[in-house]
């Protein structure tokens, strides 16, 4: 197999986890062409010939930009004796189809075993011909990336794809949360339940070496470290579908590094936007392929209120560029998070939200602020749960069902507890009460509010405008995030007095 030679006696590529090729037939431009580089700017302490961190007048540490240029090559390994290989990634299939035509094919297809199915009110459901599209496709495309926004049902389609190509399948997510999630919706959306009635074994379940089920969900985080990585190696000819869940949020190179050791037949990358701010998602590019589809299917379209605060950034530290943008942007979070004007703004119209009837997520980056929020809702006599990083999985998941079930009116949370992972479909009402900048993050928060449900009211979100510099900046993006969505969106001043109205419309 791996000593097959052409006509010409020169070893066929080998088509596996990449693209092997005989050294002898890479020319310095393809190498060229799959030679990765970005730029990543980080801020570091000045220090002095002594080795002491320099201050300035204020008392401030000093710091300096520095650029830190990465670089990801193309493997050159020795697979076979005397025969020097070149490993090119697979995404990119563009460059290399004139190899791809003369490959010998290893990439894995172990089927399911079984045949899975998704159920009833799934295909009846409205928006599953635009999902089904988007399945056929992936499938016409043989790999890549599909976009949906959030609530239009992403994992629907993933298990759509599983479902139609029929082969052993790992999911990857960085989030834990993924795990459960993921097996929640096979469960409920498909028949695995009753398959593994009949066949008397588990079919979906957590990523368990020499255990793994047909289904297997992981985090990627569970191969970066030694034991993992051995793993990875010995079952890396094991699943045909590897899916990349939130696929924007797994493009660090160790993570690219991870996708890049399975050999399956097919990937498929899931996100709401694949842009970044650090513009490193040509890496997913790379490895699982383009973008081959967009979700067309209607999620609710929110209500967004922008709610003047009267804080801005303080004049001393606009335009000194002695300071981060990394600081001052924690500066000000830290600034606001106990700023007792602005939380006494916040609560009062929570308060009003609560007293509408409204479902409510109260979501903030600081969890000062979440906590100062909570105390003084319970405070007024309102019925409000806390979640953050410290509380048990179990608890959290408890807190969810028992807020959709209306024993609370209002959770608050950290905003990295409330990720895409969560869904809790009756919430209809969001405050964000800290500011966000990159498009990614402002599309996955609002979706909090957007997954359908029966008799769901119309979504509100509400986000609070602070003014001058990054603040002004961040409200800028989420006010282009509206205009092309179109959503309707309020403008209102801090005394609520003047309100006004804006209905965009996508171009």
């Amino acid at each position: 197999m791996l000593g097959s030679k052409q006509n010409d006696g020169t070893p066929r590529p080998i088509l596996a986890n990449r693209l092997y090729v005989p050294e002898q037939l890479v020319t310095d431009d393809l190498l060229e062409r799959f030679r990765l580089r970005w730029i990543e700017q980080q801020y570091r302490l000045v220090v002095d010939e002594n080795d002491r961190v320099v201050m300035l007048s204020n008392g401030k540490q000093k710091t300096e930009r520095v650029e830190i240029v990465h670089v990801i090559e193309a493997y050159r390994e020795l697979l076979t004796a005397k025969q020097t290989w070149i490993g090119l990634p697979r995404g990119d299939d563009a460059g290399i189809q004139h190899l791809l035509r003369r490959a010998l094919d290893l990439r894995t297809i172990n089927p399911l075993g079984f045949r899975l199915r998704l159920r009833h009110h799934v295909l009846d459901d409205a928006r599953w011909p635009d999902q089904n599209k988007c399945v056929d496709a992936w499938l016409d495309a043989g790999t890549g990336i599909i976009l949906g926004q959030t609530g239009a049902g992403k994992t629907i389609i993933g298990m759509g794809c599983v479902a139609r190509l029929g082969l052993q399948t790992l999911i990857l997510s960085k989030r834990g949360d993924g795990e459960k999630h993921w097996e929640a919706e096979f469960r409920e959306h498909t028949n695995v339940e009753r398959l593994e009635k009949q066949m008397g074994r588990r079919l979906v379940g957590p990523y368990r070496h020499k255990g793994a089920y047909p289904i297997s969900v992981a985090t990627v985080q569970t191969f970066l470290h030694p034991k993992g990585y051995g793993r990875l190696i010995d079952d890396q000819f094991r699943f045909g579908l590897v899916v990349a869940d939130e696929i924007h949020e797994l493009v660090s190179p160790e993570f690219v590094r991870v996708f890049s050791l399975w050999a399956p037949l097919s990937w498929l990358g899931l996100t709401a936007t694949i842009e970044r701010l650090d513009k490193r998602e040509f890496l997913a590019y790379k490895i699982i392929g383009p973008v081959v589809a967009r979700l067309g299917a209607d999620q609710m379209k929110p209500e967004v209120h922008f709610i003047e605060t009267n804080f801005s950034v303080p004049a001393w530290m606009e335009g000194r560029k002695p300071f981060s943008a990394q600081w001052k942007w924690g500066r000000l979070l830290q600034m606001m998070s106990t700023d007792q004007s602005r939380i006494d703004l916040i609560v009062r119209t929570v308060m009003d939200s609560i007293d509408d009837g409204r479902l409510v997520a109260v979501l903030a980056e600081r969890l000062i602020l979440a906590k100062e929020i909570f105390r003084r809702l319970k405070q007024n006599g309102y019925d409000v749960c806390y979640v953050d990083g410290a509380v048990p999985n179990k608890r959290r998941e408890t807190l969810y069902h028992e807020l959709a079930a209306g024993k609370y009116r209002c959770i608050c949370a950290g905003l990295k507890v409330m990720d895409a992972m969560v869904s809790i479909k009756p919430l209809n009402c969001l405050h964000l009460v800290t500011p966000v900048n990159a498009r990614h993050r402002i599309m996955q928060i609002f979706g909090r509010t957007r997954r359908p449900d029966k008799n769901k009211p119309m979504p509100l979100v509400y986000y609070y405008k602070d003014t001058g510099g990054q603040l002004s900046g961040a409200f800028n993006n989420v006010t282009k995030v509206c205009q092309a969505e179109g959503w309707t969106i309020h403008q209102r001043s801090r005394n609520l007095a003047n309100l006004t109205m804006t209905k965009w419309k996508k171009k």
